[in-house]
């Protein structure tokens, strides 16, 4: 399976090739700034262009029917409302996520026009029909209770289900629309409604219609794209790093924890989400989304092998550089220790050279295999390949067209020449033999090396047999997933001989009303700061209730599992759940106990309400409501109305209640962006309408290109995208709405620059008032809620943390039953939520820099050190899980009762710094003056291994809970190195008490 040499002469330069002497490059004359500036301006690739003009052409049909007569008659007075909603839809993504949101945009529609319709109907029955004025207080009072409520209900589902975004803006308008001009109406007219449903269903239908047949981006496709780039990444960084490991000479390889997380991380979230798409999506493909889902798995598992090899070679790079200076003041002219450490190194150095040929045969078969596995994956899903000419010669689908697999898969060398490596169709068989052989082979050789590293006392916290243990596992661990993949694809590639149809299953369509991403909110976390607990009396939620009983086992005097079990009803067995008398969990409370009597109940129910009330989530959607009422207060006075209406300022209301989100630590870049945006697309509508003076034709020219440039920016500048989505909305605004007074014929209608200024004037009331509403009772800070989350992501690891080791010191027989598979998801799940967090906050982290240091300074080179830290910690909690999942439960118990008491000491020393650092974080409270940190529990534990524990023997080499528990020693080494470092972070942050500067200052 190796490649010939005449297959892979042709990646390699020539080194035969005569050398050119090297000359000093003439100096490059230097430009003035205005050229400069010119070369730099350039046209963008053509294939950035593609969803730029796709979805500027869906936004030119929406005008043309906006600016035609006949359409606009059809369509009804709202006809505006197309063009701002494919704003939100944005037809320029895969045609399974559009479908989606147009599914459950008109949704929201439907169900606000229903209850606008009820609205205005009890409205007419409050009505006075003797009085001639329309505009009534009784009728006004009604429908602003019914704007309350409706308001109040569509902010409160936007925060709890993110998914029904869409439903929730598509209802704020029909609603703000319909509850606001039947004021100004005699009677119930029905069909006013309905002027505002017909343009947001016509804008969905264009949507799906640009998405499906321009440049069509299926979701599969857009999935194997993604895929195509995770596997060629994995490949190449699997070559480099395993190669890297087993040189004996100094490699350029300068991977560090950080790059190490980019390069194995970065695609796994686009790839999931990518996965969720085709899960609702209809395929014409070989593959359907149970394939995709187990692709998607078998890719996540080769995550954690390659974050372990790339784990190895960094701890190889400090096993070189370690020195007797590492071990304090103490050992640093210690000869003899310096003598050790040096031999150590040399042997460790022999020992990979002894290796090398072994491993190097395994790593070109099983780099050989991925090449031959993506390239027959891509050929179950065939892409067509067109060049950018003729893709923008044919923009719409190619329903009939020949393909021919490719029997080679198109490379690029150094040079950038193409290069076809043949299709070898490796057969799972023949990697496993390979595997097996290369582990017999090691095996043999590693029995040989015991004697080596375990003949002096241990002086590092692990050995260089360790290392290449944890090598050894990654290895093997990557191979096993290649094999898997091989034999899905040989499995299907027999099953599946050509396309064919797949609609979505019921469990995804099911799917499609589940929240999968749960909201979270840090300052919800952390309110018992300021007073009142998150979790202050009530239940947390079941999966994360069973995760956390189901692992963490309490140490039970005696093993009287029967009484312990009897307390845990009593609420005495000190965990952090109690039972009541009918069998219900209630959170831990230490105000009370849980409620036993009907009475109780009745009023912990009633303290619940009032917890909910005082929700912060529940406070902003009453501020949006009430904001919301008082802008329409005017239309429902009779002195106001006409001006309401005339000045269309429902607009406001929309504004108010769209971007009055719970951009909670982006208040003052959100304000800027959104200001900013609304000016410039005002001043932009008065130049298109002044370069075309009001020609139809001339107006959707212009627009198509100006609405291409400015997603062009949005899609590709994501700091600009708030200010590009106000300038579109306002641009809109201020030229359809002058054309429509032109075309009309209203006698004295405004000049372009008053519609301008009135548009502007209205959006920037609405982003102002939305503003005003989030400062009270006071604007939430990005640093302060960057703090907060960081707090709440290692309140997450710790609890991680603590489900991992609990298996080394639990000491009763349950502990040998191994997780089940629920608890290995519910773990995967708290994995991934810890990596959107962590997403989130670098987010956080970069909009810090635009609030104004009115206070001081933000320290941001240290919370760049916190999160990264936190982001290195996450990973070596997930590679040391991988490892312990599939440990041996003779292995595991061996482990737990070898230096129990040493053992949970330094464990207790891990967790119980991982929990205060969260406190302190959450509370800004300093750290306590005495306190063992992680870097001193883990030499104490490392000389009780070096005095107590005996010797391995050979058969435990050969032993995979070895491999593992040396994955687990050298990474949860690394792990502590890491938390030492944030500890000492943390310090910098929230300080140390100091009991003298109490009693100086007690003098």
């Amino acid at each position: 399976m190796n490649k010939t040499s005449s297959e892979s002469s042709p990646l390699h330069n020539n080194d035969n090739a005569p050398s050119i002497p090297s000359t000093a490059a003439p100096t490059a004359p230097v430009l003035p700034k205005w050229k400069t500036f010119l070369t730099k301006l350039h046209l963008p690739p053509l294939e950035n262009c593609r969803k730029p003009l796709k979805t500027s052409l869906a936004f030119l049909i929406g005008i043309i029917m906006t600016l035609s007569n006949k359409c606009r008659e059809a369509i009804g007075p709202g006809s505006l409302l197309i063009c701002i909603v494919l704003v939100f839809y944005s037809p320029s993504r895969p045609l399974g996520v559009v479908f989606e949101d147009v599914i459950f945009g008109s949704l929201g529609a439907i169900v606000a026009s229903a209850y606008s319709l009820l609205a205005m109907y009890c409205a007419s029955i409050a009505r006075d029909l003797s009085d001639p004025s329309p505009v009534q207080p009784e009728s006004g009072g009604v429908l602003a209770i019914f704007l309350l409520v409706a308001v109040f209900l569509f902010s409160v589902l936007r925060l709890r289900v993110p998914k029904s975004t869409f439903a929730c803006i598509n209802g704020c308008i029909v609603v703000a629309f319909s509850l606001t001009q039947s004021s100004v109406v005699h009677g119930f007219e029905p069909s006013i409604v309905w002027s505002f449903m017909i343009p947001i269903a016509v804008g969905g239908i264009i949507a799906l219609g640009i998405s499906a047949l321009i440049w069509p981006d299926d979701s599969i496709t857009n999935y194997m794209n993604i895929l195509h780039k995770a596997l060629d990444g994995y490949n190449v960084f699997f070559k480099e790093h395993a190669e890297g490991l087993l040189s004996i000479t100094p490699t350029d390889i300068t991977t560090t924890l950080p790059t190490l997380h980019d390069r194995v991380q970065s695609t796994i979230l686009s790839l999931i989400d990518s996965k969720r798409s085709v899960h609702r999506d209809i395929l014409f493909s070989r593959l359907n989304g149970h394939d995709i889902s187990k692709i998607t798995k078998l890719v996540k598992a080769m995550r954690t092998p390659l974050h372990g090899i790339g784990v190895s070679q960094i701890m190889k790079q400090d096993f070189m550089r370690y020195s007797a200076q590492s071990l304090g003041d103490n050992e640093l002219h210690n000869e003899t220790i310096q003598k050790q450490i040096e031999q150590e190194n040399q042997d460790l150095i022999k020992e990979l050279e002894a290796l090398k040929p072994y491993f190097q045969q395994l790593i070109d078969g099983l780099h050989d295999a991925m090449e031959d596995c993506i390239t027959r994956l891509l050929m179950l899903h065939p892409i067509p390949e067109r060049d950018n000419l003729h893709s923008f010669l044919w923009p719409f689908p190619r329903l009939w067209y020949t393909h021919r697999p490719n029997k080679h898969r198109h490379h690029f060398n150094n040079k950038h020449r193409p290069i076809d490596i043949p299709l070898h169709h490796i057969q799972p068989d023949q990697v496993e033999e390979m595997v097996h052989e290369c582990i017999r082979q090691v095996d043999a050789k590693m029995t040989d090396m015991l004697t080596t590293h375990w003949h002096a006392p241990l002086r590092r916290y692990f050995s260089g047999l360790h290392l290449i243990s944890l090598y050894r596992f990654c290895v093997r661990e990557y191979a096993m997933t290649i094999i898997e993949l091989l034999k899905f694809v040989g499995e299907t590639e027999k099953l599946r001989k050509g396309r064919r149809l797949w609609f979505p299953s019921n469990k995804s369509i099911r799917k499609w009303f589940r929240d999968t991403e749960a909201p979270w909110s840090s300052s919800v976390a952390h309110s018992n700061v300021n007073g009142g607990g998150q979790n202050e009396g009530h239940d947390d939620p079941v999966s994360d209730l069973t995760l956390v009983r189901t692992h963490t086992r309490h140490e039970v005097s005696g093993g009287d599992y029967g009484a312990h079990q009897e307390e845990i009803h009593r609420g005495a067995a000190g965990g952090a759940f109690v039972l009541s008398s009918t069998g219900k969990r209630y959170h831990r409370d230490p105000d009370v106990d849980a409620p036993a009597s009907r009475i109780q109940k009745f009023w912990y129910i009633l303290f619940r309400v009032h917890r909910w009330i005082r929700h912060p989530n529940t406070t902003f959607a009453m501020k949006t409501a009430i904001g919301t009422v008082l802008l329409a207060v005017p239309v429902y006075l009779e002195n106001t109305a006409e001006w309401f209406i005339e000045w269309r300022f429902q607009w406001c209301m929309i504004i108010m209640m769209l971007w009055m989100l719970p951009s909670t630590g982006m208040f003052l870049y959100s304000l800027l962006m959104k200001t900013l945006g609304t000016i410039a697309g005002g001043v932009l509508g008065i130049v298109v309408w002044e370069i075309t003076q009001g020609n139809p034709y001339g107006i959707g020219g212009v627009l198509f290109v100006v609405l291409a440039i400015l997603y062009y920016q949005l899609m590709y500048r994501p700091t600009l995208r708030m200010f590009c989505v106000l300038t579109i909305i306002t641009l809109l605004l201020v030229v359809i709405y002058e054309y429509q007074y032109k075309v009309g014929g209203m006698a004295g209608h405004d000049e372009v620059w008053t519609v301008a200024g009135k548009r502007i004037a209205l959006v920037l009331v609405g982003v102002i008032a939305a503003s005003i509403l989030s400062m009270i009772p006071e604007p939430h800070m990005g640093r302060v809620e960057l703090r907060k989350r960081l707090a709440q992501t290692l309140r997450d690891i710790g609890r991680m943390y603590g489900i991992l080791t609990s298996q080394f010191i639990v000491e009763y027989d349950k502990s040998n039953k191994r997780p089940t598979k629920e608890q290995l998801k519910g773990f995967s799940r708290l994995a991934i939520n810890i990596r959107r967090q962590l997403a989130d906050e670098r987010v956080f982290l970069n909009h810090a820099r635009f609030e104004p240091p009115l206070r001081g300074r933000f320290p941001i080179e240290v919370y760049q050190i916190v999160l990264e830290k936190v982001d290195n910690i996450a990973d070596l909690v997930m590679d040391m899980s991988f490892a312990l999942k599939d440990i041996d439960p003779v292995w595991r118990k061996r482990i737990s009762t070898t230096l129990n008491k040493e053992r949970r000491r330094y464990l207790a020393s891990n967790m119980t710094t991982i929990k205060l650092l969260s406190a302190t974080l959450a509370a800004k409270m300093a750290l306590p003056p005495y306190m063992i940190s992680p870097g001193e529990a883990r030499q104490q534990f490392s000389q009780s291994l070096n005095n107590k524990v005996r010797r391995l023997q050979p058969e435990d080499l050969t032993h995979p809970s070895f491999l593992r528990y040396s994955t687990y020693v050298v990474t949860s080494g690394t792990f502590v190195q890491e938390l030492q470092t944030l500890l000492e972070a943390v310090e910098d942050l929230v300080g140390v008490e100091d009991p003298q500067e109490w009693l100086r200052l007690h003098v």
